[in-house]
């Protein structure tokens, strides 16, 4: 996943020309640099996922497919997830939903709650914080197969599982980590919902080698915080089911 550290926004014209409409003034979001949505008062934010670049001709959504993103909350994080949901509905359907091209280069994006409310201050249609729908576990694991190298938890629309004769071997205790790994994101994609956290001082990561197109590639998807293992969906976060009270941590 790709944390967002910064936003800012710029204005933009758009040349609706082609299509006869002239040209349009437009806020445009950047999420460190990267433009992150083209047009924020073309969008619509109130549903369940969102066109965050619309088509640039006419600025109507599902003109031009890709795009879309569905906003969830984390506990205190949010992530823009791609539209799963839509998008496991059939072949030209996950063409339509598509995420954006950045999704690949940067990761899926991830916004603090301070973030989001500056996000807020410019789109007035966002839903607040508090009225996100919930990451449920199923979609952190698709989240976490998108990103895998190698393809190593298969492709979507499947379900996340590691993948046979993917993950270097070399001993016991890969062994072991591979089971565990498995173990553990099976009970997480059950979840209903998840929050992602920074991981405690004690949290100790276990990499893994995938055997990928480019040769072996160090995977950090599992960590062991104590003795409790913890999916690793981005860089010193781990993904803890909602129900897990915050006091047992």
């Amino acid at each position: 996943m790709w944390l967002v550290r910064g936003v800012t926004v710029q204005r933009a014209t758009l040349d609706f020309s082609s299509s006869s409409g002239g040209h349009r003034e437009v806020t445009q979001l950047l999420a460190d640099g990267v433009l992150f949505a083209n047009a924020i008062e073309l969008t619509d934010w109130t549903g369940a996922r969102a066109q965050v670049l619309v088509c640039e001709s006419c600025g109507i959504e599902h003109c031009a497919p890709g795009g879309w993103l569905a906003p969830r909350a984390a506990g205190d994080l949010m992530v823009f997830t791609p539209a799963f949901e839509d998008m496991g509905s059939g072949d030209s359907e996950r063409a339509e939903y598509r995420p954006p091209p950045y999704v690949a280069n940067k990761g899926i994006p991830a916004f603090s709650r301070a973030l989001y409310a500056s996000f807020a201050e410019v789109c007035n249609e966002l839903p607040s914080f508090d009225a996100l729908p919930p990451l449920c576990g199923r979609d952190l694991a698709l989240c976490l197969q998108l990103e895998a190298p190698g393809a190593v938890l298969g492709r979507f629309p499947a379900l996340p599982e590691l993948e046979d004769g993917k993950v270097l071997v070399t001993a016991d205790e890969d062994r072991r980590l591979v089971r565990l790994l498995s173990e553990t994101l099976h009970a997480i994609g059950a979840c209903d919902a998840v929050r992602i956290e920074c991981a405690r001082p004690n949290t100790a990561t276990m990499p893994l080698y995938v055997d990928a197109p480019r040769g072996a590639h160090e995977w950090r998807a599992l960590a062991m915080e104590g003795r409790i293992p913890r999916l690793l969906p981005m860089h010193g976060h781990v993904a803890i089911p909602a129900s897990e009270g915050a006091e047992s941590r």
